[in-house]
């Protein structure tokens, strides 16, 4: 049973790992994408938070993390590993709300 829980933390830590990841890439392709526009809707702090936060030290020693690194941590670190990422993934999610909310509005108008 232990080793199914452990099992079951690494995979919502790499999910989570790559979910931050993508949801970075979307936040940059649509930054690119918009700023060329006269009419920019993409919401400019957006792209700021999402820069602070690629660079923030939390971040970075998340994404250095490989699955092995984390397979090898003793339980309490790897939840409180947990509890981090699950911390910056909501960050990171409520970043794209906002950027997916904006865009709807304005695309309406």
């Amino acid at each position: 049973m232990r080793g199914n829980k452990k099992e079951e933390q690494i995979q919502k830590f790499i999910l989570m790992q790559e979910e931050i990841r993508l949801w970075i890439q979307y936040v940059f392709q649509q930054w690119e994408s918009k700023k060329q526009e006269q009419h920019n809707s993409f919401p400019k702090l957006a792209y700021i938070e999402t820069v602070a936060f690629e660079s923030s030290e939390s971040y970075q020693e998340i994404k250095r993390l490989s699955v092995g690194m984390v397979r090898e941590m003793k339980t309490y670190k790897r939840e409180k590993l947990l509890l981090q990422i699950t911390e910056l993934h909501q960050h990171m999610q409520s970043i794209v709300s906002a950027v997916l909310e904006t865009i709807q509005k304005y695309s309406a108008s």
